[in-house]
């Protein structure tokens, strides 16, 4: 995350160097303890991993409630009418909850902040919810 204080000394220096040539140049100013710019590279790889899954869940979703897809306006599935009831789509629908929480498990909800942690929390909450009312 980009603070206050760099993103001011960053302007600073730009309008510094645009007004005189007799101004040394000013490098922006960091407040970030050693290793956070790799703790912050991590997070970021982190949720743009997270956003790669949430979109292959919500395709795969999609796919398996093809009533759902419709009514949202996506038609690639309108051939089908799923027994949503039956054994085979419980099954199945019971498989992708597993399958995306076990892929959750390993994320570090402690390295993520603010909507990307909340993303994640509830993510996890709502397939393991999922699981349980299954049963």
């Amino acid at each position: 995350m980009i603070s206050f204080n760099r993103i001011a000394a960053t302007l600073a220096a730009v309008a510094l160097s645009a007004c005189s040539q007799d101004v040394p140049q000013v490098t922006a100013v960091t407040d970030h303890a050693p290793g956070e710019g790799q703790a912050a590279a991590d997070s970021a790889k982190l949720v743009e991993h997270l956003e790669q899954v949430y979109e292959e869940y919500f395709e795969r979703s999609l796919e398996l409630n093809p009533v759902r897809a419709t009514f949202i306006g996506d038609h690639r599935w309108n051939d089908r009418l799923p027994n949503s009831l039956g054994p085979e789509h419980r099954a199945a629908q019971l498989a992708l909850w597993q399958e995306y929480l076990d892929r959750l498990r390993s994320a570090d909800v402690d390295t993520l902040e603010g909507q990307d942690r909340l993303n994640l929390e509830m993510f996890r909450d709502n397939l393991a919810l999922n699981i349980e009312g299954d049963r």
